[in-house]
């Protein structure tokens, strides 16, 4: 599995310290998954083996490194458990994917703007008992293709692949999956779990991603 980079112990530095190596690290990143090549990228699920990696956070980071770059994106938080990117990015928790959902409501209503031009924001909407009813169903599968229509890049974050199955229920359905690990708290047998979870459902796997990496120092 390939290494992707390794991203730093800090909050949502796109935004907070744009011109710094840590924000930079998020931008080669950006590059790195760019380049992945086999067939491609429209649609990417962040995940991790724990409750311990930080995956809102870099999927934060990595919506404002794309949408700097011109993309037009879309961050959704599939994270029904602890869903965190409204936090994030300030926004509003609800409306948000369960309420598109269970409403079959239009998508669009739903999304909040977010900090760059081009990057849209679907919350969580809030906490769901059992998540996979609402992420395995043909009114999500709607929501996909309608956020597909409107971004060049949705990025998903799931919760960790190891406890519930919601990342699995994802992960086939997507372009591909980056596995956050972190360093001095993922366990190298959990990260090899989470890969065979993920390759159990035919997941495209794109690599794995150090967090917690020491800082590099400034060019």
């Amino acid at each position: 599995m390939p290494n992707r980079g390794t991203v730093p112990p800090s909050p949502l530095v796109m935004l907070t310290e744009p011109t710094s190596a840590r924000a930079e690290a998020f931008r080669v990143l950006r590059a790195r998954l760019d380049q992945a090549g086999a067939g491609p990228l429209h649609t990417l699920l962040i995940t991790s083996p724990t409750t311990r990696e930080r995956r809102h956070l870099l999927a934060a980071n990595l919506a404002v490194a794309w949408a700097e770059s011109g993309s037009s994106v879309v961050a959704v938080d599939a994270d029904l458990h602890q869903p965190q990117l409204h936090q994030l990015f300030s926004l509003e928790a609800a409306p948000g994917l369960l309420q598109s959902v269970s409403a079959g409501s239009d998508v669009g209503q739903a999304l909040q703007p977010g900090p760059l031009p081009g990057l849209s924001v679907l919350a969580a909407g809030g906490v769901e008992p059992v998540p996979a009813r609402v992420l395995g169903g043909k009114e999500f599968d709607e929501i996909l293709a309608n956020l597909c229509a409107r971004a060049e890049r949705v990025i998903l974050v799931a919760p960790p692949a190891l406890p519930v199955a919601d990342a699995s229920i994802l992960a086939s359905r997507l372009d591909g999956v980056v596995l956050l690990c972190s360093a001095y708290r993922t366990s190298r047998a959990s990260l090899r779990e989470a890969k065979a979870r993920m390759e159990g459902v035919n997941a495209r796997i794109l690599g794995a991603v150090l967090d917690n990496a020491p800082a590099m120092r400034a060019y």
